[in-house]
C-alpha cells in the first residue's frame, strides 16, 4: 500500500484534527503572530530546502505545513517520501493529520512512482488517485530530491545486473554475482550514461511537475566545482554536475545549516548564496529571488536564526509588496513629469 495509513489517520476531538505545535531543534514554535496569509505561494510555486543530514530540513517543512493547515482551515500537506531517514521530527503533525505521508511502494518502478508523485498521485488498490486536489490539500512535500535521484540510479544498476547484454548510451557496466548454496546475488556498477540519464530525468520531472498546490522539496548538499572557479555546495542529485545549477528549476531555494555552540545546535536558514564557514573557499547556493526595489520599505535578512521558513517567506512577501508600491510611485512621478 502506497499510503501509510497508520500515519495518515487523524486523531479527532469534536470532529476536527488537533493542531499541534512543531518545534525545531532550536525550540522554534509557530506562534499566533505567524498566522499571516502567504499570498506569495501560488499553485505552481516550488521551494527547495537543502542541507546536511540533521540540519532541520524536515522540521522546516513541518513548520510550513502547520501554517498552511491553519491558513487553509484544516487542509493537510501530503508528503511523498523516498527518504530512508524517516520523519520523526514531524510525528506530532502526522498524528494530528496536519501532514499525510505517502511512502514509496517498491513494487512500482521508481521512475513511474516519481512521475505520478510529482502530479500528486498515489497508487491505491491498483489505481492512481490524485491526493493534492486544492479543495482538500494545502501543500505537497517531496523528500527528497536526493533520494529520488538515488533510487533511479540504483534501479539502473539493478537492470544492468539482470540484463548484462543491454546498455544505456553504449556504455557497459561491470557485473558479477556471488552465491551461497542455492542463493545467488547479481550485482552491477553504474556507468556515466546512467548518471546522465538520471540527471536529465530529474530535471524533466521537476520542470513538468504540476501537483496543483505549492510544493516544498528537501535535498542533501554536495560539493562540486563552480564553473566560474572555486567550489560550490549545492543540492545533491547524483554525481556533482547539477549541484551549481539545479536550483534554477525552483522559485525559492534556501540552505539550512546546524552549527554547534557550547550547549546546543544553532539552526540557521540562509536566503542568499553565501560563503560557507566550514568548507573554506566554497559558496553555498541559495536564492530568494528578491526584486531590486523595495529594500528600504521591507528589508530581508540574508540569514535567519533560529531558522524559520515561515519568517523567510513573510519577509520575501513583504519585499515584493514594497517593490510594487515603490514601482507604482516611481512610475506615477515619471508619468506626471512627462504630462
Amino acid at each position: 500500500m502506497a499510503i501509510n495509513k497508520g500515519n495518515v489517520a487523524a486523531k479527532k476531538t469534536g470532529g476536527q484534527p488537533d493542531t499541534p505545535s512543531i518545534k525545531s531543534a532550536d525550540g522554534l514554535t509557530l506562534e499566533e503572530s505567524d498566522i499571516i496569509p502567504l499570498t506569495i505561494l501560488k499553485p505552481e510555486t516550488k521551494i527547495l530546502v537543502s542541507g546536511d543530514t540533521g540540519a532541520g530540513k524536515t522540521a522546516q517543512l513541518g513548520l510550513l505545513a502547520e501554517l498552511m493547515y491553519v491558513l487553509s482551515g484544516g487542509k493537510p500537506t501530503v508528503l511523498f517520501t523516498m527518504d530512508e531517514g524517516g520523519f520523526m521530527t514531524i510525528d506530532p503533525l502526522i498524528e494530528c493529520g496536519v501532514v499525510k505521508i505517502v511512502t514509496y511502494d517498491d513494487e512500482i518502478p521508481p521512475w513511474i512512482w516519481i512521475k505520478h508523485a510529482l502530479k500528486g498521485e498515489a497508487k491505491i488498490e491498483g489505481q492512481w488517485h490524485k491526493l493534492t486536489d486544492p479543495a482538500k490539500c494545502a501543500m505537497v512535500g517531496y523528500e527528497g530530491l536526493t533520494a529520488f535521484a538515488e533510487f533511479m540510479l540504483e534501479d539502473l544498476s539493478r537492470h544492468s545486473a539482470e540484463h548484462p547484454n543491454q546498455s544505456v548510451g553504449g556504455d557497459s557496466a561491470w557485473t558479477f554475482s556471488v552465491s551461497d548454496g542455492d542463493e545467488e546475488l547479481k550485482l552491477a556498477s553504474n556507468t556515466m550514461s546512467h548518471y546522465g540519464l538520471v540527471q536529465m530525468r530529474i530535471m524533466h520531472e521537476i520542470l513538468k511537475s504540476k501537483p496543483g498546490v505549492p510544493s516544498i522539496w528537501t535535498a542533501l548538499l554536495t560539493r562540486a566545482a563552480d564553473p566560474m572557479g572555486g567550489g560550490v555546495l549545492g543540492p545533491m542529485t547524483v554525481g556533482k554536475a547539477q549541484a551549481p545549477t539545479i536550483s534554477r528549476l525552483f522559485d525559492l531555494t534556501f540552505r539550512i545549516n546546524a552549527s554547534p555552540n557550547a550547549q546546543e545546535l544553532v539552526h540557521e536558514l540562509f536566503l542568499e548564496t553565501h560563503n560557507d564557514k566550514q568548507a573554506k573557499g566554497s559558496k553555498v547556493i541559495a536564492n530568494s529571488r528578491l526584486p531590486l526595489s523595495g529594500a528600504k520599505g521591507a528589508p530581508v535578512m540574508k540569514r535567519i536564526v533560529p531558522a524559520s521558513i515561515v519568517s523567510a517567506l513573510q519577509q520575501i512577501q513583504a519585499r515584493h509588496g514594497s517593490a510594487v508600491d515603490e514601482t507604482k510611485a516611481r512610475l506615477a512621478r515619471m508619468m506626471g513629469k512627462k504630462a
